[in-house]
């Protein structure tokens, strides 16, 4: 396999996680054990949105890129072109921390009302 095909493969799971973040709610709702995935990734990004640090796939895109750039030069594939943008939009990183703090307060006042419906409607 060659650097820029991992590459790609890491930014499409990078896109996948973010995706499962987003929406794996339904899992909640849905009453499935992934719903505990979704509630460890959640944590996991606020504990690095907290602490200022940065999703390890981040950091593997990046040590791949470079290598990628290092052996092969060119111009960016798809996948530079199109899902890079939408992992790493152009916005400021303190209002994109912040708004993924309110993302994850905001998934834990659902998990806390899933549990509480569930809890006493008899689940």
């Amino acid at each position: 396999m060659s650097y820029p095909f991992i590459a790609n493969l890491v930014i499409v799971l990078h896109f996948l996680w973010i995706l499962f973040l987003i929406f794996g709610f339904y899992f909640v709702l849905r009453g499935s054990r992934i719903a505990y995935v979704h509630a460890s990734g959640l944590l996991f990004s606020l504990v690095l949105n907290l602490m200022g640090w940065y999703c390890p796939l981040t950091y593997l895109e990046n040590h791949l890129n470079s290598v990628d750039r290092a052996v092969v030069s060119g111009g960016q594939s798809f996948m530079e072109r199109t899902l890079e943008k939408v992992i790493y939009p152009d916005v400021d990183e303190t209002l994109i921390r912040k708004g993924e703090i309110i993302f994850v307060l905001m998934n834990g006042i659902a998990y806390g009302w899933a549990f509480r419906r569930r809890r006493f409607s008899g689940f």
